[in-house]
């Protein structure tokens, strides 16, 4: 999702410069080309992390199904739910655990706090 917003804003950018060749607007034709172009590069630059093409990261959500990814398993799944203290002797008696960081675990820039020494 931030590739297709990324690229969006790329889009407003061009149609921005659009404008400024339009209305003969020199300042609304330079901030466009600004705008468009760090857009695309941006767009550019994740697609290359995320190891896909444009045309995958805009056309790949279509004509999947929309269930998780989890529910591929097949058959009745239960879930079970945990206390507290039965996730903390979980986790005491486990040999490794690794965390996924998240949007939320960046922003806080506590990647650091969750890493265990060896």
């Amino acid at each position: 999702m931030p590739v297709v917003i990324s690229l969006l804003n790329s889009f407003s950018g061009i149609s921005a410069a659009t404008s400024g060749i339009i209305y003969h607007n020199q300042f609304m034709l330079v901030g466009g080309i600004l705008v468009g172009a760090s857009g695309t590069i941006l767009t550019v630059m994740m697609c290359k992390a995320m190891n896909r093409s444009i045309f995958n990261v805009l056309i790949g959500g279509f004509g999947g199904s929309s269930a998780a990814a989890g529910s591929k398993a097949g058959g009745d799944q239960t879930v079970k739910e945990v206390s507290l203290n039965d996730a903390a002797i979980l986790l005491n008696y486990s040999k490794s655990v690794i965390f996924v960081p998240g949007y939320g675990l960046a922003v806080a820039q506590a990647q650091k706090g969750v890493q265990r020494d060896r």
